[in-house]
C-alpha cells in the first residue's frame, strides 16, 4: 500500500492539496512496491524512423495496459521490448524478481482459410465432448451414481 503523503507530493515536495512544502515521509520507502516492469528513458529508432524517444513507464501489479495507435508507430515494438525480445538503443528496463512474461501472437497460425470461430471451436473440441456428455447424463441425474459422474465431468470441464 503506498504512503498517502508521498503519493500526494509533487516532484518539488509541494503537497498539491495544501500547497505547503513538506519533506518526504521517512516511511514512504517501506510502503512503496516494486513495479512489475519499469522502463526508464528508453529510446529506439530504425534508421531515420524514431519509434521511442526517452520513453518511461511502469506496469504495476494488477494493472491492465492497452496500446492504441496507427500502424507503424511502435506498439508491437514496445511489447517486444517489454517481453525482452528486442533491446532498446538506450535506457534501462527493470523487471520484478520472478516475473514471467507471455505473449499471444497477432496472427492465427495455419488458420488463414478458417474463421476465428472455427479455430476457437477446434481448440475447445474436448471440452465440447465433455459438455455434451454432461447434458446427456443430466437427464438421469436422479440416480446416485449419475450424480457422482456429473460431479466428475464438471471438474473435468472446469480444469
Amino acid at each position: 500500500m503506498p504512503d498517502c503523503f508521498s503519493s500526494c507530493q509533487s516532484a518539488q515536495g509541494e503537497n498539491p492539496i495544501t500547497g505547503m512544502l513538506a519533506a518526504p515521509s521517512p516511511w514512504q520507502f517501506l510502503f512503496t512496491t516494486m513495479s512489475l516492469v519499469q522502463l526508464d528513458e528508453i529510446s529506439l529508432q530504425f534508421g531515420e524512423q524514431v519509434l521511442l524517444r526517452e520513453a518511461s513507464m511502469n506496469i504495476e501489479s494488477g494493472e491492465r495496459v492497452c496500446l492504441i495507435g496507427r500502424n507503424g508507430v511502435g506498439k508491437t515494438t514496445l511489447f517486444k521490448i517489454i517481453a525482452g525480445k528486442l533491446e532498446p538503443d538506450s535506457g534501462d528496463i527493470r523487471y520484478s524478481a520472478g516475473l514471467g512474461i507471455s505473449q499471444l501472437h497477432q496472427s492465427l497460425p495455419e488458420a488463414r482459410d478458417h474463421t476465428v470461430r472455427f479455430v476457437v471451436s477446434e481448440g475447445l473440441a474436448s471440452v465440447r465432448l465433455l459438455a455434451d456428455e454432461y447434458k446427456q447424463r443430466s437427464a438421469n441425474a436422479h440416480q446416485k451414481n449419475e450424480l457422482r459422474a456429473l460431479e466428475k465431468l464438471h471438474q473435468q470441464i472446469d480444469a
